[in-house]
């Protein structure tokens, strides 16, 4: 015999608390930052104004920060810090948000690597 199909608790967050919507979340909040933060580190640490792996890394982990923050909203159920849900307008905002701040960042870390080198 079937059993009758469970409907799913429009209040409790289905894929949130999965390990996959776990590490999505990781992966935007934790460790993509800090990668971002020890590529800056790196970057004001050179000599001089030079293109750099950490250059590289920098702005390789900004874009798929923007697509973790997409995969959490869209696949995953994703919430706001007052544990609302997040919508695509939370997505643009965070996305438009990070690119000011990174561009700002790399350009200072760039700023002391020339002026300290």
């Amino acid at each position: 015999m079937a059993q009758p199909e469970k409907k799913a608790d429009p209040a409790e967050p289905a894929n949130q608390m999965n390990e996959v919507g776990c590490l999505v979340r990781l992966g935007w909040m934790v460790f993509g930052n800090a990668a971002l933060v020890i590529c800056i580190g790196v970057i004001a640490s050179q000599k001089g104004i030079l293109i750099t792996a950490a250059d590289v890394v920098f702005w390789a982990v900004v874009p798929v920060l923007i697509w973790l923050r997409h995969v959490d909203i869209a696949r995953m159920k994703g919430l706001t810090v007052s544990g609302q849900p997040a919508t695509l307008s939370h997505w643009k905002r965070y996305a438009g948000l990070l690119l000011a701040l990174s561009v700002v960042a790399w350009a200072a870390a760039h700023a002391v690597a020339w002026f300290h080198g």
